[in-house]
């Protein structure tokens, strides 16, 4: 098995889990980061079937401020800083977490947590993973305050 399939760290939160995962680095100049291996998926049952860029173009700027009840997601920072902030909708509980695409960090989002990313900087990109393929109908807005 890819010893760089598997998570340095896995970090189980209360509102979603975060995978430290170590980079391949053995190219000169470039680093290989593994977000997906259906060997040894980061979540086990996740299934990856969508996935998608979210490109951010200025400091500030916020995606999600929701939540699905189909689509579970798993997000790897590719370039940038964020601030991550979830609330489970049923519990009310929250979670602020601060990250840079350097820490090499996967997140996943499980069904029923609302989630927000903002850009710490101009610029930020992001690799989005789903369970399912997007769908207006599982799109429910919720902002956390």
């Amino acid at each position: 098995m890819d010893e760089f399939s598997h998570p340095l760290k896995i970090e189980k939160r209360e509102l979603c889990a975060m995978y430290h995962i170590k980079p391949r680095n053995k190219w000169a100049g470039r680093e290989l980061v593994v977000d997906y291996d259906e060997r040894f998926p980061l979540e086990q049952g996740f299934k990856n079937r969508y996935s998608y860029i979210v490109r951010f173009k200025e400091k500030g700027n916020c995606a999600g401020n929701h939540y699905h009840l189909d689509k579970a997601e798993i997000m790897l920072p590719l370039a940038g800083d964020f601030e991550i902030r979830l609330e489970d909708i049923k519990t009310k509980k929250q979670e602020k977490i601060f990250v840079t695409a350097a820490d090499n960090i996967a997140f996943y989002l499980p069904v029923g947590v609302s989630h927000a990313i903002k850009s710490l900087l101009d610029t930020g990109l992001i690799l989005m993973t789903a369970s399912t393929p997007a769908q207006e109908s599982d799109i429910f807005p919720y902002p956390i305050v």
